[in-house]
């Protein structure tokens, strides 16, 4: 395995995880009433299985995208590339801070719109790294 293939990989892992992200986000706003007098993260993963799920899951996307940060750099895909592969590392750290406000400010339809963009956003930047990947190799 060369690294376009590990690089392909991870890309891969984090378009999944993006996936499972999504659908949890999408369960917690339809099913899941947040606590409102709850003033920390412990405390909110204590009352929910599926909200802690989703920030784990945040942090790992967090961790696999900076990987994948280096990893592209590594394998030269070209510098539009490796920046989209940065923007989505961006993207993705916006998203989650959008998250924690969201959470920790009352449920604010701005954080929720501001997450669900960045989430967007950082799925197309994956995908456009995606495309130099297979550039880079062929």
């Amino acid at each position: 395995m060369d690294k376009y293939d590990r690089l392909s990989m991870s890309l891969g892992l984090l378009t999944m995880l993006l996936g499972i992200q999504f659908l949890l986000g999408m369960y917690i706003n339809l099913y899941v009433a947040l606590p409102m007098g709850t003033h920390s993260f412990a405390g909110y993963i204590t009352e929910n299985g599926v909200l802690a799920a989703h920030i784990i899951i945040a942090f790992l996307i967090v961790v696999f995208d900076f990987f994948a940060f280096f990893m592209a750099i590594h394998a030269r895909i070209g510098n539009k590339y490796i920046l989209s592969v940065l923007l989505s590392l961006v993207s993705i750290v916006i998203a989650g801070i959008s998250g924690m406000l969201f959470v920790m400010g009352g449920q604010s339809n701005t954080y929720s719109f501001a997450m669900a963009l960045f989430f967007l956003l950082a799925y197309g930047f994956i995908g456009f790294g995606m495309v130099g990947v297979r550039k880079a190799k062929g």
